[in-house]
This record gives C-alpha cells, structure tokens and sequence, in this order.
C-alpha cells in the first residue's frame, strides 16, 4: 500500500511539474492559456506563463512577434510548420532567442525579411545544452537562419533553410551536434557554417554527424579561427576542425560523401583557414570560376 501511495504520489508531481500551455489567435494574454478554450493570444505569453518541462502548443496562425526563451526544458509545438508562423520582419530581436537548456522546437516556420538588419537572426542559440529543432522552415534572414553559439548535445532534424541573406545553418564553437534530413539554398554566404572562434564560448568544434538524406544545394563552410579576444590569431590545436566521412575517421565533423563530394580550399585573406564543401561539380566549378569567393583570394 506505501508502495502504491508514493507511486500516486510521484505521478501526481510529475504531472504538477510538467504542463501544457495554448496559444491561438482567438485566445487572449488574460486567459490562463490552460486549455484550447482558455489560450493565449501571443506564444510569449505562454512562455512566460510556463515553468520548466513545460509544453506551449501554437494553434494555426500568423505570429508577429519575437520569441525570448530563458527558461529550461521548453517545448514549443506549432500544430503544422507551414501554417504555424513566426514572422518578425519588421521587429527588433530575433525570430527566438534562446539562452536555456533543453529547448525544443518544432513544427514552426521563422519568417523574416533580409531589410530588417535589426531581426538578424531566424532562431538564435547561445551557450545552451539539449537543444532541439525539428521539422522548421526558416527564411528570409538578415543573416543566419539558425545560428548556434557554444551549443552542445544538439539535434537538428528536418529543418530547411533557404533564401536567407547570410548562412542557412551556423554552429561555432559547438559540440556533439546530430544533424540529419536538412535543405538549404539560396542562402548568400553558403547552406551551413561549422567554426571556431573561441570569442563568445570556449573555443572548439567537434562531434558534428550527419546522417539521413540531406539536400545541399549550395555549400557547406568549415571555418576554424581563433579570435584570441578580439585579435585574431592564425587558429592552432583546438581552433582546428577536421572532417572525414566515416566514423572510422575520428574527425571532428563526420559529413556523408552523398552530401558533399567536392572541396573548394585556397589562399585566404585574413588569419582564418577555410573550406567549402560542395554536393555536385557544377556548384563547386562555379565557385572556382567566382570572381569573389568569400575570403578565398
């Protein structure tokens, strides 16, 4: 029977500890967002409203707003991420900005527009452990669209980032990163950078596996740099990034040979070492043929 009372008993906290919040565009920051017929009007609402652990469920819509997201062990789930949209073209901060542990996204489209320099960044994550981002649209960026900042045991799976006006995907200084199933093109400095910078976390990028079917279609950035606290130094030990394509090769980034086949590497013009990756011939020959090719001289 004392077996049986504390079974309740932990059952009954755990359900306490762990909640679903609603958001809908006919609900209301008043309401207690408890229920579909109590939601909240804005997801921010609900954000601030939940507690660790916590679920905020976005109904159908179109979000103008940005998302601050400070709290550990947050879901937020868009009931279908072509029809669930955060859009902060014309706001200041990014599509989310996201400074806790174990944050989940899924299910949502971060739409902004390449103007608003003010909204740099789709989804911006920084110094954060057990983040996830799973089946995302992100475009119309600034800059980058899912820009990670010393993020480690991470999971990126079918997100897609495209037209956006710097990189889709970025990861800097950042380790132990699974990322499967992505799409980007049309994103002007390159589909993903994977860096080191040592300027804003502790310097080092390792562990990053791709796996699944991934569409590239323009290229893949390895940037190892060491910004020594504002004065660039050419990068060395940790600073450095190796790539292979098996896990047999102990490398830093473990890319699939069908994701990229070509590199692209060459004198640059200032102290970092660069490499572009490329999935087919034709974009890497066209790359070569640049008269501009990033810092690539």
């Amino acid at each position: 029977q004392m077996k049986i009372f504390l079974l309740v008993t932990l059952l009954c906290i755990s359900i306490t500890l762990c909640a679903d919040l609603y958001v809908s565009k006919t609900g209301d920051d008043s309401n207690n967002g408890q229920t579909p017929a109590t939601a909240k009007l804005t997801i921010q609402a609900a954000i601030d409203a939940a507690s660790a652990g916590d679920t905020v469920n976005v109904a159908v819509g179109l979000y103008i707003e940005h998302l601050d997201i400070f709290k550990d062990g947050l879901t937020i789930l868009g009931a279908d991420r072509q029809t669930v949209i955060v859009e902060s073209d014309v706001l200041d901060g990014y599509g989310a900005d996201i400074r806790a542990d174990n944050v989940h996204l899924q299910s949502l489209t971060f739409d902004g527009t390449v103007e608003n320099q003010d909204a740099r960044y789709g989804v911006k994550v920084f110094s954060a452990t057990g983040f996830r981002a799973e089946d995302l649209d992100l475009r119309h960026w600034y800059r980058t669209a899912l820009d990670c900042v010393g993020c480690n045991d991470a999971v990126i799976t079918n997100v897609n980032c495209y037209d956006n006006d710097g990189f889709g995907f970025a990861l800097l200084d950042s380790k132990n990163v699974e990322i499967s199933n992505i799409v980007t093109y049309n994103n002007a400095w390159g589909g993903m950078n994977i860096a080191t910078w040592g300027k804003w976390s502790p310097i080092g990028t390792s562990g990053i596996v791709f796996s699944g079917v991934n569409d590239i279609q323009d290229f893949i950035q390895i940037e190892a740099g060491d910004y020594n606290n504002d004065d660039p130094i050419p990068p060395s030990g940790d600073a450095l990034i190796s790539h292979g394509y098996s896990s047999s090769d102990n490398a830093d980034v473990t890319f699939k040979i069908s994701d990229v086949r070509y590199e692209l590497s060459g004198e640059q013009d200032d102290t970092q070492i660069r490499l572009n990756l490329f999935g087919s011939a034709t974009a890497a020959n066209a790359a070569f043929d640049a008269s501009s090719c990033g810092h690539f001289e």
